[in-house]
């Protein structure tokens, strides 16, 4: 009998910080395509991290969904520094990630 794995080439592996991050832009309304280029992260993978994060209870429904309501001002100071900076990366499996 064979086995399909889903989504076998996604990293869920997430940093506390990087999910910290990801709460407070949710909360303020930051798209997650946006969130997605702030974490240097695969939208699907933000996509799952939200969903871990509603089964946990962290983040609710919002205005707009996965899409926000908000532009840059939502953006914590924190994650824009890192846009701007040069951050060390590493890779897993041929993807960037902040390390």
């Amino acid at each position: 009998m064979s086995v399909h794995i889903a989504c076998e080439d996604m990293d869920f592996a997430w940093k506390v910080h990087q999910v910290v991050l990801f709460e407070e832009m949710w909360r303020r309304g930051v798209p997650i395509a946006d969130i997605a280029k702030l974490l240097r992260r695969e939208v699907d993978e933000v996509f799952v991290l939200a969903l871990d994060r509603a089964r946990a209870g962290a983040i609710r429904k919002r205005e707009g969904g996965i899409f926000g309501t908000n532009d840059d001002r939502g953006i914590p100071d924190a994650a824009r520094r890192r846009e701007k900076a040069q951050v060390p990366e590493q890779t897993h499996e041929g993807r960037r990630h902040i390390i």
